[in-house]
């Protein structure tokens, strides 16, 4: 499944990973996915390696980030304006805005949608490699999120 590499689910099977933490890929942001990822992307992430850690499968997984509460953090694209944004005239409001559709553009320029779900969420992080999704031996989905090598977005998208 994930020869020679680390992930959550390897960590948390030698109990490296306290309980109630999670871990989560510590070149990120060098590698160069801030920028690539949504925001509910980003703010998820940790979340799914908690998620891992605890053992919950991809359908628990998915339960329990929609019961976070972020689903404020979904961009509209169609009517953005949320409880969240005090104007579409504030300059945050404009940043946000810029940010999230030049990161839809991008992403549908290498054949990927931007999340309007958490399976979405997931789905896009199983796309970009972060995650792998396997049957276990009870034949029930999981997720594992790689941690190292942490893949560069200039081997896995083009610009």
């Amino acid at each position: 499944m994930n020869e020679g590499k680390i992930t959550v689910k390897l960590l948390s099977k030698l109990n490296l990973i306290p309980n109630g933490h999670c871990v989560v890929p510590n070149n990120i942001n060098e590698n160069g996915w801030a920028g690539w990822l949504p925001i509910i992307n980003l703010i998820t992430l940790p979340q799914i390696s908690y998620c891992i850690a605890m053992n919950f499968n991809k359908q628990e997984t998915i339960e329990y980030l929609k019961n976070k509460g972020e689903q404020q953090w979904f961009w509209n694209f169609e009517d953005p304006i949320n409880e969240n944004s005090v104007s579409n005239d504030s300059e945050q409001y404009q940043i946000f805005d810029a940010r999230e559709r030049s990161i839809k553009e991008r992403l549908e320029r290498n054949g990927l949608s931007y999340p309007k779900n958490m399976q979405d969420v997931i789905n896009l992080f199983i796309s970009l490699g972060f995650l792998t999704e396997y049957h276990d031996e009870d034949n029930v989905f999981r997720l594992d999120l790689l941690i190292r090598p942490f893949p560069n977005v200039s081997s896995v998208l083009k610009k």
